[in-house]
């Protein structure tokens, strides 16, 4: 008997699962066919084609005229729908990340000749329960983001603003990755979720973005500001989720490079010069079919290279003054500067992807990348902390993974992912000699407080 009721739970929870069928990286696409005088129309066949790979998913109106086809890869796609005794209807969709589509469909009786239709349909998303905002390929690829940085993407959408880090810090403390504080309602940065092709992108040891892509990878990006599904998750504020490039039956690619220099800079009016600045971004990506309409392939390599100089603001009076102090108790440790430092990064992403669909009904997607990042002076220097105050970032994080999809029927779809990452960061200390030492509004300098900090991680998600 308890084992009768347990299965019609589950039961009972898969079915409502499979009806709100919520995705993370892919979107759903439903219908009801009926005839001219609004009767449902059963029995109908129902084909969607994607643009860009040639890839078909097929379905069939039930005994209500509901059609179902869930899981579709974002991208652009042609919906046919047919049945013997009536006109073909045709309609050209969009489909963005999460998309819940509920399309219309109404079919005409055949005269002697084939009437083809084409109709953009009107697209409504009565099953989308989450609030969020999806940044387009189109505006991926256009907008202009000083750094390239893709997180920023995420300002596009409402209710979401940046935290500001300290002084000139990059990189948010124990992160690799730079510039990771985003704000979704007012709530802290920590409070977040992000997922790259529905699995987790968090580092768990600084509850911050744990990965760093390339902005060349990315196709969609999506901001659940509020309400966002049990597929989620594990944010009390709101989810970052993104889906990478993939191949097309085309070849294609393209070589890149950003720069900027302080040449082309103009001096701030309250400054009394400009400030130092190199940074150089370049790279190039392409991708294509490996097997023509069934398996398709997408990489990207792109190196930065910033340098820059930012300052320490120390009195040269309380300067003087410390280091003869520092001179007469002997002590061994780095003297304290004023003014200039040099800081800045390195950076190499590697990313590659891989998509295989075997037939209709099972498809494959392997994805691998890479981030190492090296920068000196990275945290905690600038203002009254001194050059001594401050730790280097040395990361490298490879990550895995793997989504395999099958359709067993309309109602019936089981999809596995599994994803493996290994991460190691070291943030080693300028001064290891001497304690940590404030003296309030003159200076601060020696081994940071909570330095040096190294971790290492390997994390299987399934």
């Amino acid at each position: 008997m308890v084992r009768s009721a347990f299965l019609a739970i589950v039961s009972a929870y898969v079915w409502c699962a499979l009806a709100a069928a919520q995705t993370v990286t892919s979107a759903n696409v439903t219908g009801t066919v009926r005839d001219a005088s609004e009767a449902v129309v059963p029995g109908a066949t129902v084909t969607i084609r994607n643009h860009d790979t040639n890839q078909v998913w097929r379905g069939v109106s039930d005994e209500r005229g509901r059609f179902r086809l869930l899981y579709l890869p974002v991208g652009n796609y042609h919906l046919a729908v047919q049945l013997s005794g009536f006109t073909t209807a045709n309609a050209n969709l969009t489909l963005s990340v999460g998309d819940q589509i509920d399309v219309p469909i109404m079919l005409k009786v055949a005269l002697e000749e084939s009437v083809q239709v084409e109709a953009r349909a009107p697209l409504v998303e009565a099953r989308r329960t989450e609030v969020a905002s999806t940044i387009t390929p189109h505006e991926v690829d256009t907008l202009p983001l000083n750094g390239r940085n893709y997180l920023d993407l995420a300002l596009l959408a409402p209710n979401v603003s940046r935290t500001n880090l300290r002084n000139t810090d990059r990189f948010a403390e124990t992160s690799a990755v730079p510039a990771t504080g985003v704000s979704i309602g007012g709530q802290r940065n920590l409070n977040n979720n992000f997922v790259v092709d529905g699995l987790s992108a968090n580092d768990d040891a600084a509850d911050l973005a744990g990965i760093s892509l390339s902005e060349e990878v990315v196709r969609e990006f999506e901001v659940v500001t509020s309400g966002g599904t049990a597929e989620f998750g594990r944010a009390s504020a709101g989810v970052v989720s993104l889906v990478t490039q993939s191949g097309t039956n085309r070849n294609s690619g393209r070589a890149y490079e950003f720069f900027r220099d302080d040449a082309l800079d103009a001096k701030n009016p309250l400054a009394t010069r400009k400030d130092p600045l190199k940074q150089n971004q370049y790279g190039f990506s392409f991708g294509g079919p490996i097997a023509k309409d069934r398996t398709f392939w997408f990489g990207n390599v792109e190196r930065t290279q910033r340098d820059l100089t930012a300052i320490v603001t120390i009195a040269p009076s309380a300067v003087s003054a410390i280091n003869t102090t520092l001179d007469a108790v002997g002590y061994r440790g780095p003297r304290i500067a004023t003014g200039n430092y040099t800081t800045g990064y390195d950076t190499t992403n590697v990313f590659g992807r891989v998509d295989h669909q075997a037939n209709g009904a099972s498809r494959l997607q392997l994805r691998y990348n890479l981030y190492d990042v090296g920068s000196p002076n990275a945290r905690n220097i600038g203002a009254l902390n001194d050059v001594s105050r401050g730790q280097a970032l040395d990361d490298t994080d490879h990550a895995v993974a793997a989504n395999y999809l099958t359709t067993f029927s309309s109602g019936t779809i089981n999809e596995a992912r599994v994803q493996y990452t290994r991460s190691r960061l070291g943030s080693a200390v300028n001064d290891t000699i001497g304690p940590a030492v404030s003296i309030s509004g003159v200076a601060a300098f020696g081994n940071w407080t909570s330095s040096p900090t190294a971790r290492d991680a390997d994390v299987v998600e399934g």
